[in-house]
């Protein structure tokens, strides 16, 4: 037989998580049964089963690819934020761009799907904190820099603003997937950058 390329094998994968997390958005993490992914992804069992040993496997592999993405944001901000105002209106470009998709339900449903999941088995919220640390101390870096490379004094906490940041677009996230026309992201992100310039202001 021969030897899979790189290239085939992270795209048998990727293929993988897609059709897992079609399943998952359809009927619920718990309801999906590998049997099910093995059909969305039209591969046999012995295929699907190398390279995932279990459906929970398969649960953390598409949030930590979910993480992947986020930090991926991140690390554009790194190097294109000169002070963290910038900083601010660069991730809310990334991250609350996100609740404009036209594919925002199925993308939100995901995620919250998961959130449950991580209440109920200590394994997969050990490895949920894990995957949040890690986006926190990213975006407190980002602010961290920022600051450092403003030429203005700040009192913004990066910490605290990675934080607020990460319980704003959860939140946000979950009220928007369940009443789409009574939230207003745009508006709730601009009054946030408001509060940070005014906060800068004071400083000056």
């Amino acid at each position: 037989m021969a030897k899979m390329s790189a290239a085939h094998m992270e795209a048998r994968v990727n293929g993988i998580l897609d059709a897992a997390e079609t399943c998952f958005i359809k009927k619920g993490l718990h309801q999906t049964t590998m049997h099910d992914i093995c059909e969305e992804s039209e591969l046999s069992p012995g295929a699907v089963y190398r390279y995932f040993k279990s459906k929970e496997d398969l649960i953390y592999a598409v949030a930590e690819r979910r993480t992947e993405q986020e930090m991926e944001f991140i690390r554009e901000a790194e190097s294109q934020t000169p002070g963290p105002v910038e900083a601010l209106a660069f991730l809310g470009d990334r991250f609350y761009g996100q609740f404009l998709r036209p594919d925002f339900e199925h993308w939100a449903r995901l995620d919250i799907e998961t959130w449950p999941e991580a209440l109920r088995n200590p394994r997969h919220r050990a490895r949920v904190r894990e995957q949040r640390a890690r986006l926190r101390a990213a975006l407190a870096g980002v602010f961290s820099s920022a600051i450092e490379q403003s030429t203005e004094p700040s009192n913004v906490d990066p910490m605290t603003m990675a934080m607020l940041l990460m319980a704003l677009y959860r939140g946000l996230q979950l009220h928007k997937a369940i009443d789409p026309e009574g939230v207003d992201t745009q508006a709730v992100f601009r009054v946030l950058t408001e509060s940070i310039v005014a906060s800068e202001t004071a400083t000056e």
